[in-house]
């Protein structure tokens, strides 16, 4: 992710975000208790990837900001929730198919998003394809005894994938 990639999630985190959450974050970030490259460690690649990211940020964009008109910059100058959107998939097209845990999520939230814009088919098409691949995954995972974070992530999105099929 560019500084471009980064100063636009921050903008529009702070637009949607609740002001003391945004805040803290923003602080955070200033006073360097929030080291943006402790986070990308932590959480890059098992739990976090640019994919699901900018389609995070095109799903709030879209319920926070916009009814129909998805396309461009906002009044405020900040991008529309296509421009998101387009971008996380564009991510996804340069890989065969989404391997990893975040990027399938990321055909999860695809399917959030276009339900949010009323394109059913659409919706249907990544809840699919978010069911197919999740279920790939689970299969390819050594089989988890523990609790620890990413077997309780891959349980969790198994059945966020199950309910939006239905």
């Amino acid at each position: 992710m560019d500084s471009t990639d980064s100063d636009t999630i921050l903008k529009t985190l702070a637009s949607i975000a609740d002001p003391h959450v945004s805040k803290a974050v923003l602080q955070g970030l200033i006073d360097g208790s929030i080291s943006r490259t402790k986070v990308l460690e932590e959480f890059y690649p098992e739990f976090c990837s640019s994919a699901l990211v900018h389609a995070i940020l095109a799903l709030a964009t879209r319920l926070i900001n916009e009814r129909s008109d998805d396309a461009g910059l906002h009044q405020s100058g900040w991008p529309r929730s296509r421009c998101f959107m387009n971008k996380a998939k564009t991510i996804l097209q340069d890989t065969k198919a989404p391997s990893t845990l975040p990027d399938i999520q990321a055909l999860g939230i695809f399917s959030l998003y276009y339900l949010r814009c009323g394109q059913e088919t659409e919706a249907q098409a990544y809840a699919e394809s978010f069911a197919t691949s999740i279920s790939d995954l689970f299969q390819r995972s050594p089989m988890y005894e523990g609790e620890d974070d990413y077997a309780e992530s891959l349980r969790t999105s198994y059945c966020g994938a199950v309910s939006l099929m239905r």
